[in-house]
Formats: C-alpha cells, structure tokens, sequence
C-alpha cells in the first residue's frame, strides 16, 4: 500500500501529506484502544480490548526442508546473483549510454539556451 502511495504522489509536499495524515490516523487508532482498555469508551470495550491485547496464536512446527528459511536463502542468493550480472555488465561498460541529450531551462537562467541540446 505504501508503495502505491508512493507511486501515485506528484510532489514531495503531497507524499508528507499523506504520510502525515496516515500517521495521525494511526496515533488515534492508539489512542482509541488505550481507552478502550482503562475503561474510559464503556465495558464492552473494554472487555474486548483486553480480549483482543490477551489473545495468543500458536506457531506451528515446521514440517519440511522446503520451510520459508530455504525458501528465503534461494530468493536471496538468486536475487545477489542478478545484481553480480548486473554490476558486471555495468563495469564492462555494456549498460552504458550512447549519448546523453541535455536540455536546460531558460527560466532560471536565459544564458543556458545557448548550450541547450
């Protein structure tokens, strides 16, 4: 999700928006449940407050070599493998650019129109 947010923001000012309001909407969420628990929002709350803070799961044992260990040491090593080829094939200048077109703006500086393309 954060992702996508992160994606969809034109500016920087709209991403600290968000993240700001996201974060406050958390802290309430905080805040909410505190009171649940003290008893300040009702028994009812409470009662499932201190329900939902008490509850425990189980964690079950691992029943085969292919667990999410193995499974997360092969994506791992897969995963440094492709960026080695790419740091090789970056060195030996194979992802390299042609050319590079630079194009300055004259609004800052109207000098810089004389060595734009």
């Amino acid at each position: 999700v954060i992702f996508i947010r992160i994606m969809m923001e034109s500016t920087v000012i709209e991403l600290l928006f968000n993240f700001t309001a996201l974060e406050f909407v958390l802290r309430m969420d905080d805040v909410a449940f505190f009171l649940s628990i003290e008893g300040y929002l009702g028994k009812a709350n409470q009662f499932q407050a201190e329900m939902v803070s008490n509850t425990t799961f189980a964690i079950a044992p691992r029943k085969s070599l292919f667990g999410s260990g193995f499974i997360m040491t092969v994506t791992t090593i897969i995963a440094l493998l492709a960026w080695i080829l790419v740091l090789i094939e970056q060195e030996s200048g194979n992802l390299m650019c042609k050319t590079v077109f630079v194009q300055f703006n004259d609004e800052y500086s109207f000098e810089l129109g004389t060595f734009s393309g």
